[in-house]
């Protein structure tokens, strides 16, 4: 009887088993649907937290390229900000020469005009003199001119005069000879 009583046990068992079996396999196996889309959904958002990370990484590199441009920029605006205050500051001092050489030009150019009026002045005041002098020696000239004149106009008064005695002396002596050769 033992042995009745263990295999009815056994049966029991076996039914209980099989019976607890199914219903666990069907839970098992609903379990293995849900472990498998729980699976997809961890692979879904991996491949989401990959791409996020990726994208992140990606970010972050443009953001030290961005950063590095930026700091490059600064720097070429400080050295670009740096050359314009150069500039500026050459540019000033350039205009300061200009305006330096526009005022020497304009007083030496004063000057020049002064000097030049001046030499001016003291030309025509020497032409002015010696045009005194030029009259002074013409009047001179003139009067010798005059005197000469007149003393030529003299001497050939007396000229003429001395012609008409030596014509008349002439004249009395081949009178003289005329007379002394009818004689003869």
């Amino acid at each position: 009887m033992k042995k009745v009583v263990v295999t009815i046990l056994a049966g029991i068992a076996l039914v209980g088993i099989g019976a607890g079996g199914t219903v666990l396999a069907d839970h098992l196996w609903a379990g293995h649907n849900n472990i498998e889309a729980t699976k997809a959904n961890i692979d879904i958002l991996v491949a989401k937290i990959k791409s996020q990370d990726q994208e992140l990484t990606n970010a972050k590199k443009s953001l030290v390229e961005a950063q590095n441009n930026l700091a490059q920029a600064k720097q070429d605006l400080a050295t670009a900000q740096t050359a314009t205050t150069d500039l500026t500051n050459k540019n000033k001092q350039l205009q300061q020469q200009l305006s330096d050489l526009q005022n020497k030009y304009n007083t030496d150019t004063k000057d020049l005009q002064a000097q030049i009026q001046q030499k001016i002045t003291e030309g025509q005041t020497a032409v002015n003199n010696k045009q005194k002098e030029v009259d002074q020696k013409q009047a001179q000239v003139d009067d010798l001119t005059n005197q000469l004149q007149q003393s030529e106009d003299t001497n050939k008064t007396t000229n003429d005069d001395l012609n008409q005695a030596i014509t008349d002396a002439q004249s009395v002596k081949d009178y003289s000879d005329s007379a002394v050769n009818s004689i003869k």
